[in-house]
């Protein structure tokens, strides 16, 4: 089906932080929430460093079961909950508006009948020494945001496509992450 290998090629420019391309994948696939969000995207391609070599470390933070972080987002401290099942950063409109990251595309969550998400950019993202640019923003309601914290003092959610093409240690008893730089 032209569809699905049109979706499935989408996938691959998006890992490959090519939007524009993803973008016209999305919409030969006939998904155009996705050809929305990563269209409004071009132009500012994905970007990963490493500060120091080819690898970044960061602490991890005591009194979650979950791997939490401290990250900067545009210049800002945030502490933002590890979750490899999510693809973007996320965050809640209030956040998203004071890191000065405005909405470009919107989509459902689960479909026509969910809540809205908004999707844009951070210029930058920074957890150790790993230096990330033009990162995907999803901007979830605010309700939703306060489910995923759980009470918790969390900023947002960093998510997958932060450490895609990398390999990425989680040391729980030494309280650490650790990304090294896969190979081109």
């Amino acid at each position: 089906r032209p569809e699905l290998i049109a979706h499935e090629l989408g996938i691959v420019a998006l890992r490959a932080g090519k939007y524009k391309n993803a973008a016209k994948w999305f919409q030969e696939s006939g998904e155009g929430p996705l050809v929305d969000r990563y269209g409004s995207f071009e132009g500012k391609p994905y970007k990963t460093k490493f500060a120091d070599g080819c690898v970044a470390t960061a602490p991890l933070q005591d009194g979650f079961v979950a791997p939490v972080v401290k990250a900067k987002v545009n210049d800002e401290e945030l502490t933002l909950l590890v979750d490899t099942s999510v693809a973007d950063l996320v965050l809640d409109p209030n956040r998203a508006q004071r890191l000065l990251i405005t909405t470009d595309a919107q989509s459902r969550l689960g479909g026509a009948e969910g809540p809205p998400v908004g999707h844009g950019q951070a210029d930058t993202v920074e957890i150790g020494g790993l230096q990330l640019e033009n990162v995907p923003v999803d901007i979830f309601p605010a309700e939703l945001m306060a489910e995923v914290s759980a009470g918790r003092p969390l900023d947002g959610v960093i998510g997958s496509r932060a450490f895609m093409g990398h390999k990425v240690t989680f040391d729980f008893p030494a309280k650490s992450l650790e990304v090294v730089q896969g190979g081109s």
